[in-house]
């Protein structure tokens, strides 16, 4: 009687076919015959074992280095992928603020209120959208991924604005090599 495999065993035999284990190697070890493997990886395309390599060499490459070499080394990896994921993260957050408020056709801010006597107290105000607060969040985006190594550059923002009876119903940002 053939053994059945759950969802869970699927997801780990393509797991590790991903990295590049042969479905010999997968067979044995998930003690199932090589025809069920070769049915289930069929038309499947290992998509990380370049990438397995790679680390592979670069690890080779980082035995021979001293320990504050290496710790230097990955320190600089994190660093670099931190500020990509900072500079990508808040882009993205941009975005969605910039639909939200194009839908609207509205923006806000907070404002300090004053209310006499020393009292001051922190209020939320909308206003009106206009092409250059599309622009300027943008640029802004721009600069911080220049500043932080995660944008070349050369490249820069284009904002296109489409604007009918003073409402913009568009906003189009592309980064242009």
């Amino acid at each position: 009687m053939a053994k059945q495999l759950t969802d869970k065993k699927r997801e780990e035999i393509l797991s590790q076919f991903h990295i590049g284990k042969s479905q010999n190697q997968l067979a044995k070890e998930f003690g199932v015959s090589p025809a069920t493997i070769n049915k289930l990886c069929k038309g499947v395309e290992p998509k990380l074992k370049e990438k397995v390599n790679a680390q592979v060499a670069i690890n080779r490459a980082l035995a021979t280095e001293s320990e504050y070499q290496v710790n230097a080394f990955d320190k600089e990896v994190n660093t670099i992928l931190r500020r990509e994921q900072l500079v990508y993260g808040t882009a993205e957050i941009i975005v969605q603020e910039l639909q939200k408020s194009i839908l609207k056709g509205k923006a806000q801010k907070v404002v300090t209120v004053n209310q006499g006597g020393g009292m001051s107290s922190p209020e939320v105000v909308e206003y009106d959208l206009q092409p250059e607060h599309y622009e300027k969040a943008s640029n802004a985006v721009h600069k911080a991924g220049v500043t932080l190594g995660v944008v070349d550059t050369k490249s820069n923002i284009q904002v296109e604005n489409n604007i009918q009876n003073n409402q913009i119903t568009k906003v189009e940002v592309e980064f242009v090599d």
